[in-house]
């Protein structure tokens, strides 16, 4: 297994390879990677930061990776807790493509 981190994707659920972390960077890495071979499961990092920026994302149009247990984003949410990963393959041009939406859910 290999981890890396990205930032968020583009509004068809694809990941720009070139933007890919092998550490977590505050400010710039929203999403956890967990490869295997060309497949990975990829979650929102489990950080403040990144979840002030996926909560202020989600508002932006990322349903093409995530669903959400609640219709909206509660005012008051504080945080995310991750209850499924997301699946995504390898593309041939290098890039990661959403397979399967990862699901989360809102902490107040």
């Amino acid at each position: 297994m290999y981890l890396f981190y990205m930032p968020p994707p583009d509004l068809t659920g694809v990941w720009d390879v070139s933007k890919s972390e092998p550490e977590f960077k505050e400010g710039v890495s929203i999403f956890k990677f967990e490869r295997v071979g060309d497949k990975a499961a990829f979650s929102i990092c489990d950080n403040p930061t990144a979840h002030r920026a996926a909560l202020g994302g989600l508002r932006r149009g990322w349903m093409s990776i995530v669903t959400q247990s609640e219709t909206f984003a509660p005012a008051s949410s504080q945080g995310i807790k991750n209850e499924k990963p997301g699946k995504a393959e390898l593309q041939p041009d290098g890039n990661w493509k959403v397979v399967d939406k990862a699901r989360i859910s809102f902490l107040d």
